[in-house]
């Protein structure tokens, strides 16, 4: 299953980048997400995303690879590897973003649409973190 759930987001991504019509602008960049409680619940994330389109937050496509580790109540960490296929839209009335990917056993992302007046989000399965 795991190699299953890696390839389809791998398959997904290239299918979408061989659709678009755009030049490419690639871009890539490093973030680290950081957290504890008073709870001793520690989270942390990094992110390494890769975009070959690239115009803004509200402008992109790309993958993004991901390793979270999450302490729950001071008990042993949980670390997890995580592959997501992002895109996002905002150059209509209509703004759209979606990450999907997988840790191997499961189908994890988000997609969330809106307008000014409307709002709709959908969830593959949350992640734990």
């Amino acid at each position: 299953m795991k190699s299953g759930c890696a390839g389809l987001v791998l398959i997904l991504a290239a299918a979408a980048g061989a659709a678009g019509a755009e030049p490419w602008t690639p871009a890539a960049g490093v973030d680290v997400f950081l957290s504890s409680d008073a709870d001793d619940t520690e989270v942390s994330k990094i992110g390494l995303n890769l975009d070959w389109r690239w115009n803004g937050v509200d402008d992109r496509q790309g993958l993004r690879l991901e390793t979270a580790r999450f302490r729950p109540l001071g008990g042993a960490g949980v670390d997890d590897l995580r592959v997501y296929y992002q895109v996002a839209d905002a150059t209509t009335d209509w703004a759209w973003t979606a990450r999907l990917g997988s840790d191997g056993d499961t189908l994890l992302g988000a997609i969330n649409v809106h307008d000014p007046a409307y709002r709709i989000e959908m969830f593959a399965e949350r992640e734990i973190v």
